[in-house]
Formats: structure tokens, sequence, C-alpha cells
């Protein structure tokens, strides 16, 4: 029987809002009636799972997944003959989307970091065996804290309204995010049949304080020819790292990138790009990533 609205699970998870459904899986908003915060609570029914088991095995998976950039499993349980609960926590944390009803785009200096911070998540993701594929990333499952630290949210169930499916099609869903972010418009649809020339020039026509540079690795990460995109979340990170040191001197020193020191890259006889310097402000944006990938140190040909 599927939990209704209201319901209090365990004496503590009170049921709020369905925010989404497939066949056995069910992620509700809830609230925890011990530290009075709202929590994303994800049923696994062993009703429709013919006793359980495959379900249990999704929940096990979701549970050991444990990366700085993914939000965390805070609580799971079984209950004999309904289904296993996981419990992720979200507390003192917003979506992109809710940040951006208050702030509209976010600057490219802030976007940077956040996007180094999903990419090591994705990574982390594809790197399991076998691949975990995310489905659903944007505006919505990547949210960021009061420290502003970043966390996608991975509830191993994909959108059913995405375009493409696989790993690629994760990284094509990061780099419209990107554009989103940095110009507080949705990216246009690859059935619009704009070429990445076209999507570029809009860009530098319309949104000229995004650099040139960050400007050409989104167009690529959003090209309507799956052919010439970025393969994978290390060769967009990488990309990412190649047009930062693109960026002129003057630029980076009005508007620092916060990278930290695994992160930080240098031009020939130049200091790292970092922003450790004192500031009279602390950045209210995005923490400094924490990698835990590789980077793939070529050259995005894309770029030259």
């Amino acid at each position: 029987m599927a939990l209704q609205i209201g319901d209090l699970v365990s004496q503590r998870y009170r049921i709020g809002s369905v925010l989404a459904q497939s066949e056995g899986e069910t992620l509700y908003r809830a609230q925890d009636k011990i530290s009075g915060t709202d929590v994303l609570f994800k049923e696994f029914s062993a009703i429709s799972s013919q006793g359980g088991a495959p379900d249990k095995a999704k929940a096990g998976l979701l549970i050991s997944l444990q990366h700085p950039n993914l939000v965390p499993v805070s609580d799971h349980f079984t209950i004999s003959g309904r289904g296993t609960y996981v419990v992720l926590d979200t507390a003192g944390s917003e979506s992109l989307r809710q940040r951006m009803e208050k702030t509209g785009a976010l600057p490219y200096n802030q976007v940077l970091p956040l996007l180094l911070n999903i990419c090591d998540a994705i990574f982390y993701l594809h790197d399991r065996q076998p691949p975990l594929v995310h489905g659903n990333i944007g505006l919505d499952t990547v949210f960021l804290n009061t420290n502003g630290k970043v966390s996608l949210l991975f509830t191993g169930e994909p959108s059913t309204a995405v375009e493409e499916t696989g790993i690629s099609a994760d990284v094509f869903a990061l780099g419209k995010t990107a554009y989103n972010l940095l110009t507080n418009e949705p990216p246009p649809e690859t059935s619009a049949g704009m070429s990445q020339e076209q999507i570029k020039s809009y860009l530098e026509s319309n949104f000229a304080q995004i650099p040139p540079t960050i400007a050409m690795v989104i167009t690529q990460s959003i090209d309507p020819d799956p052919e010439r995109r970025f393969g994978s979340s290390e060769d967009f990170k990488a990309a990412l790292l190649y047009a930062l040191v693109q960026i002129p001197p003057e630029t980076l020193r009005t508007s620092p990138v916060n990278l930290p020191l695994e992160n930080s890259v240098r031009t020939e006889g130049s200091s790292p790009i970092t922003s450790s310097e004192p500031q009279d402000q602390p950045s209210p944006a995005v923490a400094p990533p924490e990698p835990t990938t590789p980077i793939r140190r070529r050259v995005p040909w894309g770029l030259l």
C-alpha cells in the first residue's frame, strides 16, 4: 500500500508532497519530526517488486554512494511487507532553481567552481561498475547549502522527459544547466537547429559578461550534433580549466575564480589562478570544489 500524504513513517518522517514516481519507487518531500527540517524520502516498494529483492538492491546501491558532492543519505530502514526507505538530507540547502529565483543569472566566477564540483560527482557515478547514469541533471537536482557547498541529488530515478539517454546525456544536461545559470534563460532545444556557431554568437551578442572562452565551452557542450560535444565529464572539466587560463588577467583580477590548489592552473611564468588573496567580504556563492577525480591533461581541440 502506497504511502499517503500526512503519514508518519518510523515515528519520525511526516510525508508531504510527491516529487517523482515510477514503477515501485516514489520520491517524497517529508519533514523530519526530530530535527524539524525538510528531507527527501525515497520509497522502494516491496509489494510491487515481488518480494522486495530488486528494490532492496536499488536502495542498497543508493545507500552505498559516498561522495562530497552528492546529497548524502542520512537514514535508511526496511519495513517488512512494505518496502525499503532512504532519507536524503538537503537540510539547509536550496536548489539552483530556488537560488536563481532570488538572484537571476550567476556570474561566471561563481558558476565555474559549481560546475567543477558537479563534474566530479558525475565522474564518480560514471566510474562505477557498471556505470551509473544520473539522467536528471538540472536546476532542481543541484543544491547549495548556506556555506556554499554544492551537492548533486541522485535518486537512481532518471527523468522520463530527457531528450537523450546514456553517459553523454549527463554531460549534455550539465552543459544546458551551465547555459541556464549564466543567462537565466533555458538553452535552445536541439530541435531548433541552431548550430554551435549560432549559439556562441547569440551568447556573445546578448551576454557580454560571459568570457568568450567560457561561452565556447558551453556552446560546445550543447551542440546539436552529439559528435561535437564533450564525451565525458572529465573532458568537460578539462575544457573549463583550459578556458579559464585564456581569460585576460585584468578580468580575473576583478572577478577572481575560487579554485583549490588541486584545480589551480598556471600559464608559463605566472602564479596559479586562485583567489587566495584576502577579500573584504567572503563570496556568498559556492565553495571551492573538492576534486576527487583526475583531470585529463590534454587540449580540448574544439577550443582551438
